[in-house]
């Protein structure tokens, strides 16, 4: 009879190792799962300060320099193109380093200055074309400005 109550105590005990085994299986990968995403977050966090403050600065370069353009828009043309091709991989980096309104902002931009680079060839509407430039350069400035405000506020972070 004490041999059947060993039994059935050690039955019980490898029962409530191999749970107890089960939950710290399952503990362990929410906290693997845990550590990854901080270690990604905090990845992103100290990209965006090493790179987008240099991003942010040729950005408001290249949106100078198409507020330049502007003033002779129709000389400037071959110009205005390059600069948007430079200023669209100044944003495709952008992109990579933002998250949330801001990436969203960029993306925005990045589609309206490829559009207009890959039809500025049409003559008959550069008078169009003149005022879709002028809401790029807009936009674009404003997206630096938010990308300058967003930079300060990271400064009070970690």
């Amino acid at each position: 009879m004490f041999l059947f109550f060993i039994g059935e105590w050690m039955d019980k005990l490898v029962s409530s190792v191999w749970t107890l085994g089960s939950l710290a299986s399952i503990l362990s990968l929410a906290l693997t799962a845990f550590v990854l995403f901080e270690l990604r977050r905090i990845k992103s966090f100290y990209l965006f300060k090493a790179r987008v403050p240099d991003l942010v600065g040729r950005l408001s370069q290249h949106s100078s320099n198409l507020s330049n353009y502007l003033g002779d828009f129709d000389n400037s043309l071959p110009q205005i193109v390059k600069e948007l091709a430079i200023s669209e991989a100044v944003m495709t980096s952008l992109t990579k380093k933002l998250g949330g309104d801001p990436r969203k902002s960029v993306q925005a931009l990045l589609e309206s200055t490829h559009r207009f680079r890959t039809r500025y060839t049409n003559i008959n509407h550069l008078q169009r074309e003149k005022e879709t430039l002028r809401g790029i350069y807009v936009d674009m400035t404003k997206m630096v400005e938010d990308l300058k405000q967003l930079e300060e506020d990271t400064k009070f972070e970690r």
